[in-house]
């Protein structure tokens, strides 16, 4: 008996495209909502409560790029004190937020050697979103903050005194 190619192929392309469409529908997922997001803890602030909390406004006025803020530009803190950093994207575009490390500089090292700055996780606050950064810095001074993503425009200043 000889079987025709179509009578193999029609059944395994419907078969396939069931599977497709059932992982597409899922996601993927076993019913847990699709994957997490895993953010490795910077071990400086890692499972300390913050002694102070602060309230950020990331926007762009609806412009883009070259009209982002931060509201407000200077947050005065206690050197030492663990301090979380609540940004608020009120924007239309994504942003985030860095804080200089105790160097006092931004470190833009592209060989891939970590630096000393705060970096927000995920590093990306969506819009209509919010996210936060806990940082801690010992030394008393004026620690420069910024957006990755608009860092001409979009800076500010952590005190610490």
């Amino acid at each position: 008996m000889r079987i025709s190619g179509w009578m193999v192929g029609v059944p395994v392309v419907v078969v396939g495209g069931v599977v497709l469409a059932v992982l597409i529908l899922t996601s993927g997922s076993s019913g847990g909502g699709g994957a997490k997001l895993q953010v490795t803890p910077d071990p400086r602030v890692a499972g300390k409560t913050p002694t102070a909390s602060f309230n950020i406004e990331a926007s762009d006025r609806g412009q883009g790029s070259s009209d982002s803020f931060y509201n407000p530009t200077e947050i005065r803190a206690k050197a030492g004190d663990v301090i979380e950093l609540v940004v608020k994207n009120t924007g239309t575009v994504s942003h985030n937020l860095r804080v200089s490390g105790p160097n006092k500089i931004f470190d833009l090292d592209t060989t891939g050697k970590k630096g000393d700055d705060f970096e927000m996780p995920p590093n990306t606050v969506l819009p209509g979103k919010t996210e936060r950064l806990v940082v801690k810095i010992d030394k008393p001074g004026a620690s420069p903050f910024r957006c990755d993503f608009h860092p001409q425009y979009q800076k500010g200043t952590l005190i610490l005194e």
